[in-house]
């Protein structure tokens, strides 16, 4: 199995690995330059080779492994192997066999799958304990012999106090996430959850899974990484980065949305279902007889400081603080888009209108 001096030579041998597949990465984009046959393979060999040296060159510093799997005589396929399990692929010296196995490749799955019931043909299972770059201790799991414990190492990593961005999971997932990190590509995911329980790593691994498992599909098509804003985009942007994944999108829906024309207006109904945000009705009674108010968006960068949509008697009228009410019902605009008040320079968002007569209660968009 060796010794915790053997693993630590190891190390060594994985940072010398790294440093030669950036050297070979950067003298690739050189050479790569003069051998394609025409200028259409001479660009896509060129940027597949830019993207290697940069994906290389932006490697996270940490430790190279975080695992170990040592295969018994029963095993049908790898028999009597043993594989260190990181982030990512190392590759050996003078072509010799990888000195790291990416924790996504199919043989790695045992490392989060295997157990004393089902032992999967590994004989050991050992974590690595580290400190910052620093190996510092290691704890085995001998499966073929039904010894499974509860690891101290694995406990340290998940219970790790939570400072600064997020970052990745792939040394402590768990079996029933790792089913869902590798589900098939056609699969649809939703993962539901209280906070903290993983929901977003399990998301972020499963993206790092499936490009790494289906690469040329989802280059060519993209993948893109959708956030409620951009203070979260910011607190999850480095997880895929330390999975070795540069190149994948990461943006807000409303940023997204901005570059999309509107082409259509939804009714009531399927307004109301969508939660439109920054609209609210707030109801005081039934409308007739009674009054409607809506405080001022604060999307609506034109709008007054302070004021209110009323209703009264289910006509609709902005009223500015000092002024007298308006009792302008609202009507459609000319091109159909909205509502608006004739006299009103204030245009209504489209696709938005008042409620109708006979509405009491409230209802939230």
């Amino acid at each position: 199995m060796g010794t915790l001096d053997d693993e630590r030579e190891h190390v060594g041998r994985c940072r010398a690995g790294l440093r030669r597949m950036l050297e070979g990465a950067r003298d690739n984009v050189i050479v790569g330059e003069t051998v394609a046959g025409d200028r259409y393979s001479a660009e896509r060999l060129g940027w597949h080779l830019k993207s290697l040296a940069k994906e290389l060159s932006e490697e996270p510093d940490g430790p190279p492994f975080f695992g170990r799997l040592d295969f018994g005589p029963g095993s049908a396929e790898h028999a009597g192997r043993s594989y260190h399990i990181g982030r990512r692929h190392i590759t050996g010296e003078h072509g010799g066999p990888p000195v790291v196995i990416d924790w996504r490749a199919p043989v790695s799955r045992a490392f989060y799958r295997a157990g004393a019931r089902d032992p999967q043909g590994v004989d050991v299972r050992r974590r690595f304990g580290w400190s910052g770059d620093t190996l510092t201790g290691f704890e085995d799991e001998r499966l073929s012999r039904g010894e499974e414990g509860e690891s101290r190492i694995l406990a340290a990593e998940i219970e790790r106090p939570r400072v600064g961005p997020m970052r990745d999971i792939v040394a402590t997932i768990q079996p029933e996430q790792d089913d869902l990190v590798r589900a098939e590509l056609d699969t649809t995911i939703c993962v539901q959850g209280a906070p903290g329980t993983g929901k977003t790593a399990v998301g972020l691994h499963r993206a790092a899974y499936l490009l790494y498992a289906h690469r040329r599909r989802l280059e060519r098509a993209g993948v893109l990484v959708l956030g409620p804003n951009r203070a979260f985009l910011g607190y999850v942007s480095a997880v895929l980065p330390a999975l070795g994944e540069v190149d994948v999108e990461q943006t807000t829906l409303e940023s997204l949305l901005a570059t999309v024309a509107v082409t259509a207006v939804d009714d009531e109904a399927a307004a109301v279902v969508k939660h439109t945000p920054g609209w609210r009705w707030c109801c005081a009674g039934p409308c007739t007889g009674g009054s409607a108010n809506r405080s001022s968006p604060s999307r609506c960068r034109t709008a007054p400081t302070a004021g209110a949509w009323t209703r009264t008697n289910c006509a609709a009228s902005w009223t500015t603080p000092g002024a007298s009410p308006s009792r302008t019902p609202w009507a459609a605009n000319a091109s159909g888009r909205g509502w608006s008040r004739p006299s009103a320079a204030r245009p209504r968002p489209a696709g938005r209108r008042p409620a109708r007569p006979g509405c009491a209660g409230s209802a939230a968009a």
